[in-house]
């Protein structure tokens, strides 16, 4: 699944994929012309290959790094798809 962190602004879209990069982790920023301006996002990619504690370093790495940019991930992460509400599905499903 891929899930969208809207940052807003172009060049703290790209500080933040930046300071991801460094510590280890690829998230794709998404910018004008491919979504409309000023809503600028992370486009972070999941894997279901990817081991359960490695996916919850993956998500510290991304909270601390968001947060220290200004940025709440959670806040920054839109609530609706296409087809209703997003619902995070919980560990055991």
């Amino acid at each position: 699944p891929i899930f969208p962190i809207v940052i807003g602004d172009d060049h703290h879209t790209l500080a933040v994929a930046d300071a991801l990069l460094q510590r280890g982790l690829h998230v794709q920023p998404i910018r004008p012309p491919t979504v409309p301006e000023g809503t600028a996002r992370l486009r972070v990619t999941l894997s279901a290959a990817l081991d359960t504690s490695v996916l919850a370093d993956a998500l510290d790495v991304i909270d601390e790094i968001c947060l220290a940019h200004g940025v709440d991930p959670r806040e920054a992460t839109p609530t609706r798809g296409p087809h209703g509400p997003i619902t995070p599905r919980s560990p055991e499903s």
